[in-house]
C-alpha cells in the first residue's frame, strides 16, 4: 500500500497542500480520505503505525505527506521480512494438538487442546489458560516440550468462551468468576480432580487461574502467572477485537505493530491463531467474538491473591508493558497465605512468551514442577472423589424411602416388562394426541425398536 512512482507522489503532495483549514474539519477529513485513496495508501494500513488520527497543527500538516510515505516504506520493508520468514515458519511448524469438546455446566461447549506424554509417567497435569484474542493452541510449543521431557502427565489448553472453537455467550460479557466456572467444569469432565493441578495463565487467563485457586484450593497444586499482577489494569477489550482487513498482509502488519519487539516467526504464528478469512465481506477478520468483554475489579484481584494457599510463580518479560517489577513485588507481598512465592524475569522478551521464547518458558516450568512436586502428591486417592471435593454435589431426596427407590439396584427388564412399558407409552400417546388434535403422532421413544429398552434398562 505504498506510493512508488513519482507522478503519484506529486499528485498526493499537491492535494495535501490544498487541504482546507481546521475551520472546515469535515471538508478537511474528506480531502484526507481522497488523498489516501488516490495514493493507494489503504485505510487499514494507515492506522498500523500512525495510530488513531487526531487534529494536527500547521507544522504537522506540512510534514504529513512525508510521514505517510515513510510509513508506507516501513510497511514495505516489514512485508519483505515477513515474506522471507514465511518459508522458514512453514518448515518449522510443529504438529497440532488433538482437540476435544467439553459441555460446561454453564451451558456452553468449550474446545480443549490436549497434549500427552509418550511414556506412562505419574506426574502432575497442567492446564494452560490463554489471554484475550488467542486460543488454547497458542501453548503448543511449550506443551510439546514439557511432554517430551515427561515433566507432566498431560497438558490441557481450553479455548475461552468467545475464542477459538468454543461457543459464544449471548451477551459477550464475562468475568473471572464465570470463566473459572467453565474451568471447573473442564476439571470435572476430564477427571482432572484426582490430583492437584498446575495452572498456567497469561493476561486474562492468569486472572482466571488465580480466581479458581481462591475458590477451589483443593484442585490446585500451584499457580503460574505470566505478565500479570494484582495492580494490572485488565483491559475489557482487545485492541484487535472486531477488526477487518482487506488483505491478510495488513493483518500481519497490525499484529506486528502491537508488539514490534517480536521476531517474524512468532508474528506469523499469532496471525494463524488470531485471523480468519471473512467469507461474508471478503478479506479477513479476527477470530474472537467481537462482543466479548472481560470485567475485573482491582479489589477482587487483591482478594484472590490474598486467598491463594498454594505456591505462586510470577513471570514477566523484561520488555513487557503489561506489568512492572514493582507491581510484581507488590503482588508477592499480597500473597500472604502462599507457602512459596517466586518472581522470574525473562530477559530480552516482552509479551507473548508462549510463542516468542517457548524453550525458556518450558525450562522455567520444568524447574518449577520439580520445586513444587510435593504439592501434587496424593496420599489417599479415595479422598479425591468429586463429591468429597465439593465439585459435584450429591443428590438430595425428601425422604429415606425416596432415596432407596432412586438408588437401589434395579432388575434387568424382561421382554414382558418391555412390552408393557411400550403399550403404556402408546396408550398415553394416543390420549395426548386426541386431546390436542385429530392428527396422531408418536413420541421419540415410541419410534425405537422393542429391544432398545432392554439396553436402556
Amino acid at each position: 500500500a505504498s506510493c512508488t512512482n513519482a507522478h503519484a507522489s506529486r499528485s498526493f503532495l499537491r492535494r495535501r497542500t490544498r487541504r482546507p483549514t481546521d475551520s472546515h474539519p469535515f471538508l478537511a477529513r474528506s480531502m484526507d480520505h481522497e488523498a489516501d485513496r488516490g495514493s493507494g495508501f489503504d485505510a487499514s494500513a494507515k492506522g498500523i503505525f500512525g495510530g488513531r488520527r487526531r487534529r494536527a497543527c500547521p507544522s504537522d500538516q506540512r510534514n504529513a505527506s512525508a510521514a505517510r510515505l515513510n510509513h508506507a516504506a516501513k510497511s514495505e520493508r516489514l512485508l519483505m521480512e515477513l515474506m522471507a520468514a514465511q518459508a522458514k515458519f512453514e518448515a518449522a511448524r510443529r504438529p497440532a494438538p488433538s482437540k476435544t469438546f467439553v459441555d460446561a455446566s454453564t451451558g456452553l461447549r468449550l474446545r480443549v487442546c490436549e497434549w500427552k506424554s509418550a511414556g506412562d509417567v505419574e506426574e502432575a497435569n497442567a492446564v494452560f489458560l490463554h489471554g484475550s484474542c488467542d486460543q488454547g493452541s497458542v501453548w503448543n510449543d511449550v506443551c510439546l516440550r514439557l511432554c517430551a521431557k515427561e515433566a507432566v502427565q498431560a497438558c490441557y489448553g481450553p479455548d475461552m468462551r468467545g475464542h477459538g472453537g468454543s461457543a459464544r455467550s449471548s451477551s459477550g460479557r464475562c468475568d473471572a468468576r464465570v470463566l473459572a466456572e467453565d474451568l471447573r467444569s473442564l476439571v470435572v469432565e476430564k477427571d482432572l480432580y484426582r490430583a492437584p493441578l498446575m495452572l498456567v495463565g497469561e493476561g486474562e487467563g492468569a486472572c482466571v487461574a488465580v480466581r479458581l485457586a481462591a475458590l477451589c484450593p483443593q484442585l490446585v497444586g500451584s499457580v503460574v502467572c505470566i505478565n500479570y499482577a494484582a495492580d494490572v489494569n485488565v483491559r475489557p477489550k482487545h485492541v484487535m477485537q472486531g477488526k477487518h482487513w482487506s488483505d491478510r498482509k495488513y493483518a500481519t502488519l497490525d499484529v506486528w505493530s502491537n508488539d514490534p519487539k517480536l521476531e517474524p516467526e512468532p508474528v506469523l504464528q499469532l496471525v494463524d491463531l488470531r485471523v480468519v478469512e471473512d467469507i461474508e465481506r471478503g478479506g479477513c477478520r479476527t477470530k474472537m467474538d467481537p462482543n466479548w468483554c472481560f470485567e475485573s475489579k482491582r479489589e477482587e484481584r487483591i482478594h484472590d491473591f490474598a486467598a491463594i494457599s498454594c505456591p505462586l510463580l510470577l513471570i514477566r518479560g523484561e520488555m513487557s508493558n503489561m506489568c512492572t517489577d514493582e507491581e510484581l513485588e507488590s503482588t508477592q507481598r499480597m500473597a500472604t497465605k502462599a507457602p512459596l512465592c517466586k518472581i522470574r524475569v525473562i530477559k530480552e522478551h516482552g509479551e507473548h512468551l508462549s510463542v516468542s521464547c517457548p524453550g525458556k518458558l518450558s525450562r522455567i516450568l520444568t524447574r518449577w514442577l520439580q520445586v513444587t512436586e510435593d504439592f501434587y502428591h496424593v496420599s489417599d486417592p479415595e479422598s479425591r472423589r468429586p463429591e468429597l471435593l465439593n465439585i459435584r454435589p450429591l443428590p438430595e431426596y425428601g425422604s429415606v424411602a425416596e432415596a432407596m427407590a432412586a438408588l437401589r439396584p434395579r432388575a434387568i427388564p424382561t421382554p414382558k416388562m418391555i412390552a408393557d412399558e411400550l403399550a403404556k407409552l402408546r396408550a398415553d400417546d394416543e390420549q395426548s394426541s386426541d386431546a390436542e388434535s385429530d392428527v396422531g403422532y408418536v413420541t421419540g421413544l415410541a419410534k425405537e425398536p422393542a429391544d432398545y429398552y432392554g439396553f436402556v434398562g
